[in-house]
């Protein structure tokens, strides 16, 4: 399984699980309903010989499944209205990930990427930690917000298939680290849902309170490669109180993937709303993605984004991405970026 522009997955889970890339994605890194299935499952596959026959479970994850990863951006060129420089090395990570045994309440998964800084010091990025009964039921605990573990990566910047950020999903911060707890499920295979509490990562004892909110995802599969969901989070960011609305859609069509949402944000009374319309297409080791986004910032910025991802293997992505603003309040910014992602 590749890696990400954002998200993480590690080669490590192919070799370990037998599975390659292409079963899990549609069009890397975008997940497919293998993918999603595994991903819910707290790292667990089930082969439709097992499910029919005994229910066994296998393909899972052991316990000491760790990866390497290093992104790499040798160039960048941009013209901003603002000074901009960019480290040739972008990220280097250790990832820890995988589950336990079987229990009667279920199995357990974790999954934490340990980044280094800009000066060297590791810490996690972030972590997550599942107890998973059934497809129908899991319970995360770690600090990331529920539209950042929302296996359909539509309303999140997580499996975006470009280098830059969907950039309405960036300015409203639907997918910011929180500390978290959340109930999620996949009933029948066709309807998924979610409802979180999260509070501010950087809440402790005595402290100042920065936030918390509250949040609930629905989204139905339809068959035909459609997705079609709703995400709602309501709260306080420092001083501020938000509502967040989010409608968004998925259309998968074998190496076709075409998702997009609308966001309405509404903070201390001041609204803006954005929408992104993303399309992917996976030609062999080939996969390039066009992006359209229109967001308010000081007025309405509208970008549009061309990335070309090549394959080398499952240990090597190199991506090529050109940025343009279409329409801005300000100077129209534009940036191109190579950028190199290496895993084992």
């Amino acid at each position: 399984m590749m890696l990400t522009q954002t998200a993480y997955s590690v080669p490590n889970f192919a070799r370990q699980t037998g599975l390659s890339c292409a079963d899990c994605h549609s069009s890397v890194p975008k997940l497919n309903s293998a993918g999603r299935d595994f991903l819910l499952n707290g790292y667990v596959a089930e082969s439709e010989e097992d499910a029919a026959a005994s229910k066994k479970k296998k393909n899972v994850l052991s316990k000491d499944a760790v990866g390497l990863f290093a992104r790499l951006r040798p160039f960048t060129k941009a013209n901003t209205a603002t000074a901009f420089s960019m480290p040739v090395v972008n990220r280097l990570a250790v990832i820890v990930a995988g589950t336990t045994n079987e229990s009667k309440a279920g199995h357990i998964s974790y999954f934490s990427p340990i980044e280094m800084d800009n000066n060297g010091t590791p810490a996690p990025a972030f972590f997550t930690i599942g107890l998973h009964k059934s497809p129908e039921l899991n319970i995360l605990f770690g600090n990331r917000t529920l539209a950042s573990l929302d296996p359909f990566q539509s309303i999140t910047n997580e499996g975006r298939g470009t280098i830059g950020d969907r950039e309405q999903i960036a300015a409203y911060g639907s997918d910011t680290n929180k500390n978290n707890i959340a109930v999620t499920g996949l009933v029948n295979k066709t309807i998924y849902y979610g409802v979180s509490y999260a509070a501010d990562k950087n809440d402790n004892a005595g402290g100042t309170d920065l936030g918390n909110s509250i949040a609930a995802r629905g989204a139905v599969i339809i068959p035909g490669g459609f997705v079609v969901g709703a995400y709602y989070e309501t709260g306080k960011e420092s001083s501020n109180t938000f509502t967040r609305t989010m409608i968004d859609g998925v259309y998968e069509k074998g190496p076709l993937v075409i998702n997009g949402a609308y966001t309405l944000d509404k903070t201390s009374g001041v609204e803006n709303n954005g929408y992104y319309v993303e399309g992917a297409y996976t030609a062999g080791s080939f996969v390039p993605t066009v992006r359209y986004d229109s967001f308010a910032s000081a007025g309405t910025i509208t970008k549009l984004t061309g990335c070309l991802v090549y394959l080398y293997d499952v240990n090597v992505k190199i991506s090529g991405e050109y940025a343009t603003e279409l329409t801005s309040p300000v100077a129209l910014n534009n940036k191109m970026t190579v950028q190199v992602g290496l895993g084992i």
